[in-house]
């Protein structure tokens, strides 16, 4: 009887929470952070360099260490050491 109320009123918590987690308005309030308007894809060059920027920021820095996200940044580490291309 015990584990039938709690199983009751875990899933009463849970369908409240699941039905009260959000709300539709906060996308139809969502505002634009970045400082990049769409008229920058007018002219090739705007869109190059906005093609650019993003493959710039999804390389790894040579400078830095080794992190969670790149665990190999082309340096002469222990990882690199280890392929044949080394």
């Amino acid at each position: 009887m015990k584990r039938n109320n709690i199983k009751l009123l875990s899933q009463v918590l849970i369908s409240a929470f699941v039905l009260s987690s959000c709300s539709d308005s906060f996308l139809e309030d969502k505002k634009n952070y970045d400082n990049v308007n769409a008229g920058i894809y007018d002219y090739y060059s705007g869109a190059n360099a906005r093609v650019s920027d993003v493959y710039a920021w999804s390389l790894p820095d040579p400078n830095s260490d080794a992190n969670w996200k790149y665990n190999c940044t082309g340096n002469a580490d222990d990882q690199s050491k280890s392929t044949e291309e080394y």
